[in-house]
């Protein structure tokens, strides 16, 4: 009984060891594949634009959150003319949150970087107008949209407006959660905003068919107020946008999508 013990100790040590050994080459392979994981650096610039469409150069209160494709996230902030750099990133996808109270249009974006030295497109961001449409109507037919929209907010300001439509299948459609957006190209000046108005412009149906709807179904649309300015959408840039933040859409209606 006693050998038979000892064999069986034997036996144990045998197997500890070698998953020691095993665990110990496991973690030197993952080492390996981090310390070999390339790695760059990332520069960029961010513009920034108030509700009058002119240049924002007060960057002390913007921040930026970095996180790379191995999840490891960095926290820094823009100098004073709103360039900023950062080193030791891994190469890969990486997630970037840009924030300043009061401004928006962007807010989350991505970037591959697979340079060692690498360079992101100008960031834009834009000041969040302080209203929003507390009524909304929309149709579609002819190839135009015809709608009209109301709001209560006065002011004695003096600023431009744009209009933003989002167009999706879901009542919960949103500048985040939509099939395709529209820029109306209608401005009005704020100070004669207090009213109910209807406007129409032109949209072909291929908008619509493109985002994957078909003559018959419900769509359902949110307009959102923004600053009157062409870079408030962005068309050409390095990044892809994640998610936007511009303010508060109008209740959403629905209309029958017809030719």
């Amino acid at each position: 009984m006693k050998i038979k013990s000892l064999h069986l100790l034997e036996f144990i040590s045998l197997i500890l060891v070698v998953i020691s050994v095993s665990c110990s080459k496991d973690q030197d392979i993952n080492k390996n594949v981090i310390s070999t994981i390339k790695k760059g650096s990332l520069y960029g610039s961010i513009k920034m634009y108030n509700k009058y469409g002119n240049l924002d150069s007060n960057f002390t209160d913007v921040t930026i959150v970095l996180k790379d494709s191995l999840n490891i996230g960095r926290f820094f902030k823009p100098d004073s003319l709103g360039t900023f750099s950062v080193d030791s990133i891994a190469y890969g996808n990486a997630s970037i949150i840009v924030t300043k109270p009061g401004y928006g249009i962007v807010d989350t974006l991505s970037f591959y970087i697979h340079k060692s030295i690498d360079t992101i497109s100008t960031i834009k961001m834009a000041e969040i107008l302080p209203f929003s449409y507390n009524s909304f109507s929309i149709n579609y037919y002819n190839g135009f949209i015809h709608y009209s929209r109301a709001t209560n907010y006065q002011s004695t300001d003096s600023y431009l407006v744009g209009e933003l439509i989002c167009f999706g299948k879901k009542p919960t459609v949103s500048i985040n959660e939509c099939d395709f957006l529209f820029g109306t190209g209608s401005f009005s000046n704020v100070s004669y905003i207090n009213w109910t108005i209807g406007s129409s412009t032109n949209c072909s149906l291929i908008n619509f068919t493109n985002s994957g709807s078909k003559i018959g179904d419900l769509i359902y649309a949110v307009c959102y107020p923004i600053i009157h300015a062409p870079f408030t959408l962005y068309e050409e840039q390095n990044f892809t946008i994640v998610s936007y933040k511009i303010g508060d859409p109008s209740p959403s209606c629905s209309f029958i999508l017809q030719q």
